[in-house]
């Protein structure tokens, strides 16, 4: 009986296994590498910070100027990002064309003039 009972927990804690969805990326970070990371981002050298913070005032004014900063670094990208992709559609589609040897029709990608040209063959040997 403990035996039947073993092999039903193994099959229903595999069957889980198969079944479930594991967590995408990297592992969550703790709570010191991120305000590490943050403070880096930022500007503020992170071995000096618990120094700096000791002057309310002026810890104030370093966040301040540093989240300034960082939210205007990230609009600039933001834009220069947006930038490149109206530059990339603007660009004129260079003019490639793929026309069907058989009954000469103009078709815009390879696999578009592929299965065109299946479909005549098709076509042309009904038709005979």
């Amino acid at each position: 009986m403990v035996n039947c009972l073993v092999l039903g927990i193994g099959y229903w804690y595999y069957g889980e296994l198969s079944q479930g969805k594991r967590d995408r990326g990297a592992p969550r970070k703790r709570f010191k590498d991120q305000l590490k990371r943050q403070l880096t981002q930022a500007g503020i050298d992170h071995s000096e910070w618990e120094a700096l913070a000791e002057d309310r005032e002026e810890w104030r004014g370093t966040i301040k100027t540093a989240a300034d900063n960082f939210e205007e670094g990230r609009k600039t990208a933001a834009a220069e990002k947006r930038q490149g992709r109206k530059d990339s559609a603007s660009q004129p589609v260079t003019d490639t064309t793929l026309t069907c040897p058989s009954c000469s029709r103009a078709c815009r990608s390879r696999i578009g003039l592929h299965s065109h040209q299946r479909a005549c063959r098709r076509a042309s040997t009904s038709s005979q």
